[in-house]
């Protein structure tokens, strides 16, 4: 295969949100000369999403924007009482010190935008043009031609087009341009609405209390608020919820019910009303800014129509409920981003990449299946119904979800079902050591291309000249683990035994981990990694 450019640019992103940043990061870094319109001319400093995980940071560690991210705090606990205080569910936060991240954070979106942008910038092959807005789009055939027009920000403070139209073409593009985005509509992708609306109003404050000292007394319940812990209070009179944003901001949200006027809520009273259900006054906190945020739950029928892809907030929409909106766009980044690479390198055709579809289309309609149902539960407007609902949390006959993570269920994986019993999920991340040096494996290795880790041996001693070559191709790293000393160029002792526990509870030595840190497949022995690379070559090449 040649090396595929057909356009002025390999790949244009339309929007500059945590999703369209971390796909022109990726992309950029790959070296590929990538264009990513905007239509605001500034970053947008409003926080909406708070939740991220340890894919969000294994990604930042990707493109290098982790260590100018530090706005961000663990989430422990996620606490669910009713109207009255009582206690009907806890969902604790697993964190372990042996492995690298743990799966629930709270965040500061501004600062997670300001680090991806960092890493942007960082990549010459990128050229980010703000204050332009898609107007029309059209799939050449192996091309994309776009145009864009400049915006200016009027005396009134609104944005309005200038007149001025740029041109543009691209191998592919990459629409994450929200949930009303224009690409997906001027391409005429419906979407499967899941019957699911509401609107919440935000207020995000900023404190120096310690509110792990900070008492808070709603119905019968008594308890502090914790630093690190979500509180959601499922009441029928109105469902309200305190949770941190990052290390010194908390937000404060309400559901709107019903045919409920949102001005109702812009004086400064009732804010004070509903922040005082909380124990606050004034003089505990500084309002930075009050939003409402109207969430709906759909998923577009289909995530690619010729050489345009959507991503994020495009392709699906869900309510906030399992903090799963932004991280489900990221992930889309990540999986798109690798699978672009190798086919604009002439490695893969372009059949590979409706593996983006398969994987990721699913995948989003399982969160958005699941944010709805705890939605459902929790936005209950009848007493009687609440009632009963809150029985059945007591009884444990309803719970909520365990764990932040689904497998990718379909797309890539190796023919021997043994071989594809772990593919799709997450790797684990430790810590390992190399040459007195500790870190976590991400760091020691290049944050592109695949990885090959065995704990029985150097898993190339089993591979031919071609598996070798094709593995070489596609930037392939190999780890070897070890408990106690390193011998070999690619060995690393495993120093809190993360990944040996892991491969032995699964009873395999050698994994094959994607560019995304997803797992491929596994192998009982490492002599059979063969098996797996041939799967794998097979789907890149096929």
């Amino acid at each position: 295969m040649t090396k595929l450019s057909t356009g002025d640019f390999d790949v244009a992103i339309i929007g500059y949100g945590p999703v369209g940043q971390c796909a022109a990061a990726l992309l950029g870094r790959a070296g590929h000369r990538v264009v990513v319109l905007e239509r605001h001319p500034n970053l947008y400093e409003g926080p909406r999403a708070t939740h991220i995980d340890q894919e969000v940071l294994r990604l930042l560690d990707a493109v290098g924007a982790r260590e100018s991210f530090d706005d961000y705090t663990p989430l422990y606990c996620v606490h669910v009482i009713n109207g009255q205080g009582q206690p009907l569910a806890e969902a604790p936060s697993p964190f372990d010190d042996s492995i690298a991240y743990g799966t629930d954070y709270q965040s500061w979106q501004p600062n997670l935008e300001a680090a991806l942008d960092g890493a942007v910038a960082d990549c010459p092959s990128v050229e980010l043009r703000r204050g332009f807005e898609v107007v029309d789009l059209r799939d050449l055939g192996g091309r994309v031609e776009i145009q864009a027009e400049r915006q200016e920000i009027g005396d009134d403070g609104r944005r309005r087009g200038t007149g001025e139209i740029v041109r543009l073409t691209a191998t592919y593009a990459i629409a994450a341009d929200g949930a009303n985005s224009r690409v997906r509509e001027i391409l005429g992708i419906e979407r499967h609405d899941f019957g699911f609306e509401g609107t919440w109003a935000n207020c995000d404050v900023a404190s120096n209390v310690d509110f792990s000292q900070h008492p808070v007394t709603i119905g019968e319940g008594t308890f502090a608020l914790g630093n690190h812990d979500l509180w959601m209070v499922m009441d029928p009179e109105r469902d309200i919820a305190a949770l941190p944003m990052g290390k010194s901001r908390r937000r404060f949200g309400w559901a709107l019910l019903p045919d409920e006027d949102r001005a109702h809520f812009e004086s400064e009273q009732l804010r004070w009303e509903v922040l005082g259900r909380w124990g606050l006054t004034a003089n505990d906190v500084e309002v930075l800014s009050q939003t409402f945020y109207a969430f709906e739950a759909r998923l577009a029928k289909k995530f690619r129509q010729g050489n345009v892809f959507l991503a994020g907030d495009a392709a699906h929409t869900m309510p906030p409920h399992m903090g799963m909106g932004m991280r489900t766009g990221i992930r889309d980044a990540r999986n798109l981003s690798w699978k672009l690479d190798l086919v604009l390198r002439g490695l893969a055709p372009d059949a590979f990449l409706n593996s983006y579809e398969d994987e990721r289309l699913p995948h989003s309609r399982i969160w958005i299946e699941t944010s709805k149902a705890i939605g459902d539960t929790t936005f209950v407007v009848d007493t009687d119904e609440a009632a009963a609902r809150d029985e059945a949390y007591r009884s444990g006959r309803q719970a909520p979800p365990a764990g932040n993570q689904f497998p990718l269920e379909t797309g890539l994986k190796p023919h021997d079902p043994d071989q594809a019993a772990l593919s799709g999920k997450m790797s684990p991340q430790g810590f390992v050591e190399r040459e007195g040096v500790q870190a976590h494996l991400d760091a020691l290795l290049p944050t592109l291309g695949f990885r090959i880790i065995s704990v029985a041996g150097d898993p190339r001693e089993f591979l031919g000249a071609a598996a070798l070559a094709f593995l070489h191709s596609v930037d392939t790293s190999f780890v070897t683990l070890t408990s106690d000393s390193v011998v070999g160029e690619d060995e690393v002792i495993d120093v809190g035994g993360v990944y040996s526990d892991f491969m032995k509870e699964n009873g395999i030595q050698v994994l094959v981990l994607r560019p995304d840190l997803y797992i491929f497949g596994a192998a009982a022995r490492t002599d059979q990694v063969g098996t797996l690379v041939a799967a794998l070559r097979k789907h890149i090449e096929s």
